[in-house]
């Protein structure tokens, strides 16, 4: 399943969302309604502790305030900052603004939209994961905000981020 497009001259598929080689599965099946999962809430502490989603399809509910969108310039694209909470601090590897499929990872580039900024509070679920030893939420999606923060994403980072939001 993809999008039939021009390719080096050719009819070819991009964009593929989901293909099936043999009993092999890549991507999320198109006739199998998906369904969002419960999600187990937990600090922040306690996800870092968490399983690999390799070895676990659980998903965890996260509440802790963002930091760091003006890391790099694909953040405010994808999603990718720091979120944390009066226990620890993860990375976000991309939040999508809502639930699309259960184990999927990849960012929607729909992040922007949520008019999210530093300082701000908010709730998501996600997968735990890693990249080159780093713990990362991936296959995050949004869930709420719980309290807008006074941060911006001009790369002053004004906003608290102390986890407690109190604006001090």
């Amino acid at each position: 399943y993809g999008s039939l497009e021009a390719y080096f001259g050719a009819a070819g598929i991009k964009s593929t969302s989901y293909a099936k080689v043999g009993d092999k599965e890549w991507g999320v099946n198109p006739n199998v309604e998906q369904v969002e999962p419960t999600a187990k809430v937990v600090t922040i502490a306690e996800f870092n502790a968490a399983p690999e989603y390799t070895e676990s399809l659980v998903y965890y509910e996260l509440t802790g305030v963002i930091s760091g969108l003006d890391a790099n310039p694909n953040a405010s694209i994808y999603g990718n900052f720091d979120l944390t909470d009066e226990t620890a601090s993860v990375y976000v590897y991309g939040l999508n603004k809502a639930f699309t499929a259960v184990g999927n990872t990849k960012a929607d580039k729909t992040f922007a939209e949520l008019g999210l900024k530093n300082g701000d509070k908010i709730t998501i679920r996600g997968l735990r994961g890693s990249y080159n030893g780093k713990i990362e939420v991936m296959g995050a999606y949004f869930v709420k905000l719980v309290e807008a923060g006074s941060g911006d994403n001009t790369g002053d980072n004004t906003g608290d981020n102390t986890g407690d939001n109190t604006g001090d």
